[in-house]
């Protein structure tokens, strides 16, 4: 059987795809799974044996000429089952066009109901997680018991392509290092700048580790307050798939809400966050080495869009950066952790006027 998994959309929800078909592997061993995924996440699945084969498809800058050559080749390639995973307008016209003769994917408008041939019901339940959104997908192929966990495969060659990227860094990351990433897609989610302050001068005053810095492009003042902090060293550019190696090395990721906490997730020996989106209760027994902060403001339930923004501020506001730090020495604390010296402070100090 050859499926197609027509995987657009943000890193996150990439991810959380990956324990359905996971479980569709597991039912239908000898399957070929091709999947079509945006350029920036693409390299991700690229990495995981779980693909046959992935095809970076830029849906918004691609021509219509290399778009139609694209659907050629599908069709070329006659899969038998085309899976709609991103619950677009556009793409239950991806899987009729691939000609595949079995299409299944929710019905969000009279023309997927006509374009698929088992089409779910939609809109989807507020209550119902990403997670058992997309299992609903593979059912109908007999497909079930689905972990709620996702891995991110870390090979030899992934290592490799990490350590080039990193080579200008004062050392090779290890188990020592904390990997802190600053940046969120909503603004909403991120600590402000004078408690990033606080919470990243804490974390190094208390664990004494290094600091790697992935930083937000879109705030330098905030980067180059936090560079100025010794012990913290910012990390250049890289990809999604040489991130998730980097994390796999390190002792400890700092995340907020954002495509990294999906990789920590699936790689990193302890993750820290202060606030997620998804249901809390899906991570909560992954792991021993899993740290979230919530607040009863912003438990999970359904919110309604224009309240959305209120909710997740007051649900970050209340988080005081002494909580994190705590955390992340208990985390530390699991395997034996011993604090080391305090590194000296820097004497620049830091200009908090512009953030």
């Amino acid at each position: 059987m050859r499926v197609l998994a027509i995987m657009h959309g943000l890193i996150g929800d990439t991810l959380m795809r990956v324990p359905a078909l996971r479980a569709l592997r597991e039912t239908h061993p000898d399957m070929e799974l091709l999947a079509i995924a945006d350029p920036v996440s693409a390299p991700v699945l690229a990495v995981n044996p779980l693909f046959d084969q992935v095809l970076a498809w830029d849906r918004e800058r691609s021509s219509f000429g290399w778009q139609l050559g694209q659907i050629r080749r599908l069709r070329g390639w006659k899969p038998d089952v085309a899976l709609d995973f991103y619950f677009g307008s556009r793409t239950p016209w991806i899987a009729w066009l691939s000609g595949a003769p079995r299409r299944i994917g929710p019905a969000r408008d009279a023309m997927a109901r006509r374009l698929l041939t088992d089409p779910l019901p939609f809109p989807l339940p507020a209550t119902e997680h990403m997670l058992d959104r997309f299992a609903a997908l593979v059912r109908p192929l007999g497909a079930d018991g689905i972990r709620h966990e996702w891995e991110f495969p870390v090979h030899a060659d992934l290592r490799q392509r990490m350590s080039r990227a990193l080579s200008g860094l004062t050392a090779a990351p290890s188990g020592d290092d904390i990997v802190l990433v600053v940046g969120a897609g909503d603004e909403s989610k991120r600590l402000s700048g004078p408690r990033m302050l606080q919470f990243v001068e804490s974390l190094v005053r208390e664990t004494g580790r290094r600091i790697l810095l992935v930083e937000d492009r879109r705030h330098p003042d905030l980067g180059g307050a936090l560079r100025r902090i010794r012990g913290v060293e910012s990390l250049p550019g890289m990809g999604l798939a040489e991130l998730g190696a980097l994390l796999a090395e390190v002792g400890l990721v700092a995340v907020a809400d954002t495509g990294p906490l999906h990789i920590a997730l699936g790689t990193a020996p302890r993750v820290l966050t202060w606030y997620q989106s998804t249901d809390p209760g899906v991570h909560r027994a992954r792991r021993a080495g899993y740290r979230f902060h919530y607040r009863e403001v912003c438990e999970w339930q359904p919110c309604d869009t224009r309240e959305k923004y209120r909710c997740h501020l007051e649900c970050t506001d209340s988080i005081e950066p002494s909580e994190l730090v705590g955390s992340a020495v208990e985390l530390f604390s699991q395997v034996g952790w011993a604090r080391p010296d305090l590194p000296a402070r820097d004497p620049a100090g830091l200009d908090l006027s512009s953030l």
